[in-house]
């Protein structure tokens, strides 16, 4: 029914599945013993009837009985009256008490079967409730495999893009170094330095780190884009359309790394910010990015200690300050836009 429904739903939004399991296995012992219960029922209403029916057969011989005697008492004058007024009364006697055990006999009838409903009721309840819990175990299951199967497919799927990951690192490395060192992509995805001469680990020091950091980006940025031009795939929208910020890429680089670096970072995203100090801006960053710089801007630090000195920088025809002493007592920093650089 539409209330025992509601009653189950309501209890398997509140139950946790151990509570779900446990009242499983409690049910089938219960049920089993209602059908005991409800055959031991059906096996004391056929008693009832039998008995109901003896009783009748006593009262059809004692009417019977009644009569004779009634007969006996026309055709034999001799009989004394009150001899068989006894007899009379003995067997009305019986009638009556034949009569209350026939009525209390279906009382007991009419309360088993009020009883035998019940038990089928519960009993029906109880099979809802056991469609339901298989529905639950089934939905359990299914979910299971769902899960078992994804983290398959995501082992295989990390397996394949650590290896493609790793030879893309590898050729961006080699593209930006010099040395004669190979990244290698361990499981976790930190990276060692290999020296391809002999096969041994190389402890980079901050420039090799840097570029290694260039290669390893790089490289995550080739595969995404790698992955988002596949047609029909599983995976989501272009993710690799997203700015990119990098503060002070190339102070740790030597001359030849900063070139290569410089040519690279254009590479890496649609639009690349980067913020470099008036050191790190020099010939070869500045030969290899000004062509492909989209907007300068200059950030002027206002400092408001009275030892300040003043610094400046060129950039095409004019001059911008990048230290200036504030003229208060607050440090603050400006933006303005390099144009005619």
């Amino acid at each position: 029914t539409k209330e025992a429904y509601e009653q189950v739903s309501n209890w398997l939004n509140t139950a946790g599945l151990q509570q779900i399991e446990d009242r499983a296995l409690e049910l089938g012992p219960r049920v089993e013993n209602w059908r005991d219960t409800n055959e031991g029922t059906n096996e004391q209403l056929n008693q009832f009837n039998k008995q109901s029916k003896k009783d009748h057969a006593e009262i059809d011989r004692c009417n019977s009985e009644l009569k004779r005697i009634s007969e006996e008492l026309e055709g034999s004058p001799e009989e004394e009256v009150s001899s068989l007024e006894k007899k009379v009364k003995e067997e009305d006697r019986l009638l009556s008490e034949y009569q209350e055990r026939l009525g209390a006999d279906r009382r007991e009838q009419t309360n088993k079967a009020i009883e035998l409903k019940e038990l089928e009721s519960k009993l029906d309840k109880l099979e809802a409730q056991n469609e339901q819990q298989k529905l639950s175990k089934n939905r359990r299951d299914t979910a299971e495999e769902v899960i078992k199967g994804t983290r398959q497919v995501l082992r295989l799927m990390d397996s394949k893009w650590r290896v493609s990951l790793e030879s893309q690192i590898q050729r961006t490395f080699r593209k930006i170094s010099v040395k004669n060192y190979k990244p290698r992509l361990n499981r976790d995805y930190s990276i060692d330095l290999i020296d391809e001469s002999n096969g041994t680990d190389v402890a980079f020091g901050q420039g090799e780190s840097l570029v290694l950091s260039f290669s390893f980006i790089s490289s995550i940025i080739e595969e995404a884009r790698k992955i988002a031009s596949q047609k029909g795939g599983v995976y989501g929208p272009d993710d690799t359309q997203y700015p990119l910020i990098m503060d002070s890429p190339f102070g740790a680089l030597d001359d030849t790394n900063r070139s290569h670096v410089a040519s690279t970072i254009s590479e890496l995203a649609d639009q690349v910010i980067t913020l470099v100090s008036k050191t790190q801006w020099r010939e070869e960053v500045e030969t290899v990015m000004k062509p492909r710089i989209g907007k300068s801007y200059v950030l002027t630090y206002f400092s408001p200690r009275e030892d300040t000195v003043d610094s400046e920088i060129r950039l095409g025809t004019q001059t911008y300050p990048l230290i200036k002493r504030s003229t208060n007592e607050y440090e603050h920093t400006t933006i303005e836009e390099v144009t005619h650089a």
